[in-house]
């Protein structure tokens, strides 16, 4: 019965009835978030190819394969992507890289002739710009990156150009 009381007398001395609980207001971030606001921790791209949580832009790039060649990697500085060769006979990869300037080259495997491992060698694609002042190599291509940061204004199907066949 005591107890009874308290709870009622709680119950008046915080104005009557009960209360629902304030809800809690915030702004949700849009599709516009600038990803060097955000970790920088490699996530999943989002389905657009736009701004990623991780901090980085989805972006494809391609390779023209070449006779003998057995695999493929998209070399950044700071990363790199494995590739996959499509049924036209295409290295191709779609990479989450930061959105600033920087530079890339591929490394392409061939079979070594024991069988013993992989032979790499350096490649480029040569319908991309190339910096040839030497500080990564003695040549890379190049990637603009994002003005602003924001991954939308990357031209993303450039690096995923091939020379013509013809």
């Amino acid at each position: 019965m005591k107890r009874l009381a308290v709870v009622l007398l709680l119950s008046l001395a915080c104005g009557g009835g009960p209360k629902s609980p304030d809800l809690l207001t915030r702004d949700l971030p849009s599709n516009a978030v600038d990803p060097r606001a955000v970790s920088s921790t490699v996530g999943v791209p989002d389905a657009g190819g736009g701004i990623l949580d991780a901090g980085c832009c989805a972006v494809p790039f391609a390779l023209q394969a070449m006779a003998g060649e057995i695999s493929a990697r998209l070399m950044f500085p700071a990363q790199s992507f494995d590739m996959g060769q499509d049924d036209a006979g295409v290295w191709r990869v779609t990479a989450c890289v930061d959105p600033r300037a920087d530079v890339f080259y591929f490394k392409v495997g061939y079979p070594t002739d024991d069988d013993a491992g992989v032979l790499e060698v350096d490649r480029l694609n040569y319908d991309l710009p190339i910096d040839s002042s030497g500080s990564v190599a003695p040549e890379v291509n190049v990637f603009d990156g994002a003005d602003g940061g924001v991954c939308s204004t990357i031209e993303a199907g450039r690096y995923a150009t091939l020379p013509d066949a013809g």
